[in-house]
């Protein structure tokens, strides 16, 4: 009689609970408008190709259903956690661009974001783009999916638990996304905060000046120069966040060995 040993099933269905929730979470990949089915292709993809290479015995799989179940839900966990650092670092962006739009008159011109379905401002929507574009050319994906990879080696399938490392971790990083957020759009909060200074002492010493009209022209402007002026200074400090994704990992993955 014929026996079809059942370990390489489970490894790989670990392995591709793992991938699949981190696919999920990946920055653009994760996004809304990029269809399931290749999200669900690409996830199997890699799934297929770390099967194989997994350091995991038969020894390490429960003999119970629940325990394979406890198995599944912390690979699950495991996989969100990785995902959810890519997805924080776009929102650190997003949000930066948020507030600058806001603080340049922007708050009633929003467009629709694409990557959620939601209105938000233009210039968040354009720091966004621009920082696909970096992730992408400057290779950060390939040390996401290196991190993702290699945290099959410092954490088995199953072998993941979330302790309170990992959620000190995550309240730390969302101090540091508003943080982050608000040094990024300070350049154009200076410039709007000094443009309505300026404009309040010149309605207390022309009362029938219409300051009210006439900031908003000299606010979209001194915010849209400023933008240009401080870009190269912007993409510098967004790589180095980028360029820190991968330590980032390596402390969720510690956290939940």
């Amino acid at each position: 009689m014929i026996q079809i040993p059942l370990e390489p099933f489970y490894v790989f269905m670990l392995v591709l609970i793992r991938i699949g929730f981190v696919m999920a979470f990946f920055p653009l990949m994760g996004e809304s408008f990029v269809p399931v089915r290749a999200r669900i292709l690409i996830a199997v993809a890699i799934s297929v190709a770390l099967a194989p290479v997994v350091p995991v015995t038969a020894a390490q799989f429960p003999g119970t259903i629940v325990g394979f179940a406890v198995m599944v839900l912390s690979e699950a966990m495991l996989g969100f956690s990785i995902g959810f650092i890519g997805k924080i670092v776009f929102a650190v962006i997003q949000f930066a661009g948020q507030i600058a739009g806001e603080q340049m008159g922007f708050g009633l011109v929003n467009a629709i974001d694409p990557t959620g379905s939601h209105q938000t401002s233009i210039v968040a929507e354009l720091q966004y783009i621009m920082a696909i574009l970096i992730f992408l050319t400057a290779n950060f994906h390939h040390g996401f999916l290196a991190a993702a990879a290699a945290s099959f080696n410092m954490i088995p399938p199953g072998d993941a638990v979330a302790g309170a490392a990992v959620k000190d971790l995550m309240m730390g990083m969302g101090t540091m996304m508003f943080a982050l957020a608000v040094k990024f759009a300070m350049p154009i909060i200076i410039i709007v905060f000094a443009i309505n200074v300026g404009l309040g002492m010149i309605a207390r010493a022309v009362p029938q000046l219409n300051v009210f009209l006439e900031s908003f022209p000299l606010r979209i402007m001194a915010g849209i120069s400023i933008l240009l002026l401080s870009l190269g200074f912007m993409v510098g400090q967004w790589e180095n966040m980028m360029g820190g994704i991968d330590g980032w990992l390596v402390q969720v993955v510690k956290g939940m060995k």
